[in-house]
Formats: structure tokens, C-alpha cells, sequence
């Protein structure tokens, strides 16, 4: 797999598309330093998912670029979002 194919698979999990040469960048910078492509993916689609389930408002949600240039696929999304900007969510086990 090339590498502009890689970023495009990153780009394309992100919950929110815009500014989307400045994130294509930022994406193609964090593999370029050594950022381990399946961390990347697998981080951005938990996010994507978490954000889905949470009902995110997308305002909140960071631009790609950001949100790869802060490493933040590193961080948990609970973590990543004030309170009161999600609805809760109830899980039963």
C-alpha cells in the first residue's frame, strides 16, 4: 500500500471532513516521523466511532489537521471533549 493511499484511508475514517489538504498533510507528517500507520487507522476509526455514538456536535469535533498534528488519535475522546458538549450515552451489559 502506498502512502497517499494510507492517508487517504486515515483521512476517510475522520468523523469530520474539512480543510482537507492542511489534514492530508498533517496525516502524511505524523507517518513520515514514524507514526505506525495500523495505530493511526485503528485510533481515528475508535474516535469516529465514539464521536458517531456520543453524539458529538460536529462544531466540536477538531478539524483533522489538528487533530493529527496534536497527536491526539493518542488520547482517549472522553478526554478530548468539555463536558455538556456530548450527550450520555447509557450502556447496559
Amino acid at each position: 500500500m502506498t502512502t497517499q493511499e494510507k492517508i487517504d484511508m486515515i483521512f476517510d475514517a475522520y468523523p469530520r471532513r474539512s480543510h482537507i489538504q492542511r489534514s492530508k498533510i498533517a496525516i502524511r507528517k505524523q507517518l513520515d516521523e514514524g507514526g505506525d500507520f495500523n495505530h493511526i487507522l485503528t485510533a481515528t476509526n475508535y474516535y469516529a466511532r465514539w464521536c458517531r455514538r456520543t453524539k458529538v456536535d460536529p462544531q466540536f469535533i477538531p478539524i483533522a489537521a489538528t487533530f493529527f498534528n496534536q497527536e491526539r488519535y493518542n488520547e482517549r475522546p472522553e478526554d478530548l471533549h468539555p463536558r455538556g458538549k456530548v450527550k450520555e450515552v447509557k450502556t447496559t451489559l
